[in-house]
């Protein structure tokens, strides 16, 4: 790609690179050509799969792929904050670490996307690539920091939770469709954010908490599936306003789920919306709201 098309990609604050060399990149003007090399992709054919150049990767420029996307994600935070993202450009590193790496982490500074070759299309699709950027936002704008202070349990599941519905928004600012399948972008690993049990192991009540064990992952359920059905009410736009104002107010590192979940009712009610939805909707996941 000629280093105009990367420029012309960088105004609304994104930062793409291949591999390791955006490590060392001090300013938007460091763009060197470096960063569009792929080692061993032929940019001229299509890698479809396990079938073809088995020194290439599976999607046809997850580069591209990724500014794309990044793009997407900042406009999408834009729009529901009123303010960028994060404090500096989004930064994405793919193709990073080796090539059947299932990486895909925020790490305080950069969001990182292994190829994850042979087993799934790529890390980098555009719900995870929201999903992580989720969690540099949650970082900011809330109590919830985790390179500062130990975060609990149930906090580290707020953090899973919000970042999870950020890739619904993402995908429904890309293409106005609403979907509730998180990681169904690479066709890997898939959480369904439109049911409590997200996945096989999840929990499917409140009741069940300790049956999760110390995987907060299995707890996702009990925030995302009060969001769909307040969305179902409110639309996406709306219910997502409300949790981030929840967050904002008074997520912090010893948050429980149950004082999470007060706090979104308390944001619904400050918003002017109606408390019982929100009484209702974690009804569902027998968080008692009532007391």
């Amino acid at each position: 790609m000629p280093r105009q098309a990367l420029s012309a990609l960088f105004f609304c604050g994104v930062l793409a690179a291949c591999g390791d060399t955006a490590t060392n990149l001090t300013g938007n003007s460091d763009l060197s050509d470096d960063l569009v090399d792929f080692p061993g992709l032929n940019a001229n054919a299509l890698l479809a799969g396990p079938g073809g150049n088995e020194q290439g990767r599976w999607t046809y420029s997850t580069l591209n792929d990724a500014m794309y996307y990044g793009n997407v994600v900042y406009q999408m935070f834009y729009r529901h904050l009123g303010e960028p993202p994060l404090k500096r450009k989004i930064r994405l590193r793919v193709h990073y670490g080796n090539r059947s790496s299932q990486a895909a982490y925020w790490d305080g500074g950069y969001a990182n996307f292994g190829d994850a070759y042979p087993f799934y299309y790529s890390m980098a699709s555009l719900d995870l690539i929201a999903h992580e950027i989720a969690h540099g936002v949650l970082e900011r704008i809330s109590r919830l920091k985790p390179f500062e202070t130990e975060l609990s349990q149930d906090a580290k599941t707020l953090h899973e939770a919000f970042a999870d519905i950020s890739g619904v928004m993402a995908e429904y600012q890309n293409s106005g469709v609403i979907d509730w399948v998180q990681g169904q972008g690479f066709y890997g690993r898939a959480r369904y954010l439109n049911q409590v049990k997200t996945e096989a192991s999840a929990i499917s009540s409140y009741l069940e908490y300790d049956d999760a064990g110390d995987n907060y992952y299995l707890r996702i359920g009990l925030i995302t599936y009060p969001f769909y059905l307040l969305s179902q009410q409110w639309g996406l736009s709306k219910s997502y306003a409300v949790y981030i104002e929840a967050a904002k107010n008074c997520w912090t590192a010893d948050t429980t789920l149950l004082e999470a979940a007060a706090c979104i009712q308390q944001s619904a009610i400050a918003m002017h919306l109606p408390k019982q939805a929100v009484v209702d909707a974690f009804a569902t996941v027998d968080i008692d709201l009532n007391e």
